[in-house]
Order: structure tokens, then C-alpha cells, then sequence
């Protein structure tokens, strides 16, 4: 079937308050484990892949390769551009929007508010005749690690800056950063601020996106959904499972030279962790 439109994916979702997952692919392996998941399970999704990606693919290989095989599946999926580690220039974005990215990142979130919403509006606006969905971002989700708690406090979402953002942008989805932590593995250290999360959502008409959500607990992500959370990246756990999966059948042989026993035990792999983390955000048995 055609891609889904983002916004519709996510709008019922909120409706039904549950989560969508957005897994980030960038190959054939994490795409064909997590979508057979997916569709076991009869769970919508969206995939995504990073800009950064189009360094190591060309962007047209890599959206038909992706394309081709999200619409051959039954359950509602849509594609989705999302921002990678540094600035997204607004002409790749553009590329993406004429290629046929049904859904893209405008992620301002490292400029002023104003220049912030002066950038997702443009992005809005480019993206209307092709009908895409737009996902901007307030607030800044911490990148390390390490970080003590008032870096992380410091960086977070102001709600009432908040609806503002969506009302100046029509946007049709919004970031926000309440304590998150892009690749940490460790859930200790994530602590979410559910009474700003709680405001935000008060605020707020559209959905709710979490970055970083590897380093969540479950009950913390339960909670958040609650509170109007309807998608949350899945990157980090994901390739790390791929990569562990590939070193471990490695292993030191090196006169073993094929790959495609480690590669189906990598995808099994996935698919289990897929699994589980649709099974927390609750997103299994909903495709309609």
C-alpha cells in the first residue's frame, strides 16, 4: 500500500493514546527486521533515516530501497527525514520533499526561538504542495552522556515558548526536550520532567516527539505517553544490537568469510527488540 502521511499515522495515535516508533534504517538488515515486526505484530510505524546517511548512500538510493519495501506491507508505515547530529541545510531538505519524503525533520533547535520558528515555517511552506508532514523541535535534547542534571535542565523545552512555536509555525508535530539523553544507554541517568512535560501538553494541540529514547525506563515511557507523548526515536539500541550481534559472530576466524549467517542472526535480534519496544509503547494490534 502507499506510504501512509505522518500526520495521519501520529494523529491516531494520539486519538487512541498510544506510541509510534520511528526506527531509524539505514540498510536493508534493520529495515527488513524491524518491518516483519512490525507486521507480525500489526503495528503501525514510521521509519526514518538521518541526513547524515545520504554521506555514505545517495539520498534517491536510499529512499526507493526504503520506499520499495515499506509499500509492499499491509499495516500503515510512512518515511520520515530526520536531522542527524549536526545542521540540517534547508536545500537537502528540499531534495527530500521533491524525491517524495512523505515527512521531514526542520530541526532549528540549536537557533534563537525566532529564527527557530522562521525556519520551520519555511520548511512548512515548502512542504505544502507535496502534501509532507513537518516535525519541528523546541528545546534541545543533551548529547552526552555525561552531562550533570542542570546542563540537561538548562537545555529543556519552555513550555509556554512552546505554544507559541506551534501556533507561529503550523507545524505538525513538535520535539521536545524534558530530560532525554540522544545515545545513552544507561536509564539512571534519565530523569524525565514530567511536570514541564505535563504543561507542554497543556499547551499544545499536536503531537508530542521524544529524541533520545534508548535511555528511558518503561514506566517512565508508559508515563510520558500518558501525558500526550505519541512518537519516540529508536536509534541508538537499535544499531547497537546490530553491531553487537556482528562482532560477537565475528568472532577472530579469520578465514570465515560469510556474512549472511551473522546477518540473519543480527535481524532476528532486531526483531526481538522491536518487539519490545512496541509492546511498551503500546502500538501492537493497532493498524487498522
Amino acid at each position: 500500500m502507499p506510504l501512509v502521511p505522518a500526520r495521519q499515522i501520529l494523529r491516531d495515535a494520539r486519538r487512541h493514546r498510544y506510541c509510534i516508533a520511528g526506527f531509524d534504517v539505514f540498510n536493508l538488515e534493520l529495515l527488513e527486521g524491524v518491518l516483519r515486526t512490525c507486521e507480525r505484530l500489526k503495528s503501525p510505524v514510521m521509519f526514518q533515516t538521518s541526513f547524515m546517511n545520504f554521506d555514505f548512500y545517495t539520498k534517491e538510493h536510499l529512499f526507493y530501497m526504503i520506499k520499495s519495501l515499506l509499500e509492499s506491507t499491509s499495516i500503515p508505515v510512512t518515511f520520515h527525514l530526520d536531522h542527524g547530529q549536526r545542521e540540517m541545510p534547508f536545500d537537502i531538505i528540499l531534495d527530500c520533499l521533491k524525491l517524495g519524503f512523505p515527512s521531514v525533520m526542520a530541526d532549528g533547535s540549536h537557533l534563537p526561538i525566532e529564527e527557530n520558528i522562521a525556519l520551520v515555517r519555511r520548511v512548512v511552506t515548502a512542504a505544502m504542495p507535496y502534501g509532507a508532514s513537518v516535525e519541528g523541535e523546541l528545546g534541545q535534547v543533551s548529547r552526552n552522556p555525561n552531562a550533570t542534571q542542570e546542563e540537561i535542565i538548562a537545555m529543556m523545552t519552555d513550555p509556554d515558548e512552546a505554544g507559541e512555536f506551534v501556533r507561529d509555525t503550523h507545524v505538525d508535530s513538535l520535539a521536545i526536550s524534558v530530560g532525554s539523553i540522544t545515545g545513552c544507554f544507561d536509564s539512571k541517568k534519565v530523569e524525565l520532567d514530567f511536570n514541564r512535560l505535563e504543561k507542554i501538553s497543556r499547551n499544545v494541540t499536536i503531537p508530542l516527539v521524544f529524541h533520545g529514547g534508548t535511555g528511558i525506563t518503561n514506566d517512565q515511557m508508559r508515563k510520558a505517553i500518558g501525558l500526550g507523548v505519541v512518537k519516540v526515536n529508536v536509534a541508538h539500541g537499535l544499531r547497537k544490537i546490530f553491531v553487537d550481534t556482528m562482532r560477537s559472530g565475528l568472532g577472530t576466524d579469520s578465514k570465515y568469510i560469510d556474512p549472511r549467517p551473522i546477518l540473519a542472526d543480527a535481524m532476528k535480534n532486531i526483531e526481538k527488540y522491536a518487539e519490545e519496544k512496541l509492546d511498551i509503547l503500546g502500538s501492537i494490534g493497532k493498524a487498522r
